[in-house]
């Protein structure tokens, strides 16, 4: 994984340009957001079984141009209040959402790009 910080929203701690495998947040980790910027191409999942906060925006971003070959998967807790998964890149492999989110949501996902995606998601307001 390469690690920059070229967002519209705060940098994530866990940031990805260029080519990289699988990215993770482990169980156990509290960090602000995993980010997938413009440019950058994943092959493998993009992984939260942590905690995400978010600080100053969505918890995990694909960014238009951006690319996921894999799934967007979480399985930890997306915490604070505004969107938990924001994509306007490629996502081949869908979006599987079985984590908590805490406090109440203005939005769980966001996606603006016209990708092939499948949403498996619980309520955004079932951890509150």
């Amino acid at each position: 994984m390469m690690v920059a910080s070229s967002s519209a929203w705060a940098a994530c701690t866990i940031s990805v340009t260029g080519a990289s495998g699988p990215v993770t947040n482990p169980s156990g980790n509290t960090t602000d957001c995993i980010e997938i910027n413009t440019g950058a191409v994943v092959t493998g999942n993009v992984s939260n079984a942590g905690t995400l906060t978010g600080a100053g925006g969505a918890r995990i971003l694909v960014d238009p141009g951006a690319t996921v070959n894999g799934a967007i998967v979480n399985t930890g807790t997306l915490s604070g209040t505004t969107l938990g998964i924001a994509d306007t890149g490629l996502i081949t492999g869908g979006i599987n959402n079985a984590g908590a989110r805490l406090r109440p949501p203005a939005t769980t996902f966001s996606s603006r790009a016209s990708t092939p995606k499948h949403f498996s998601a619980v309520s955004p307001t079932a951890a509150l």
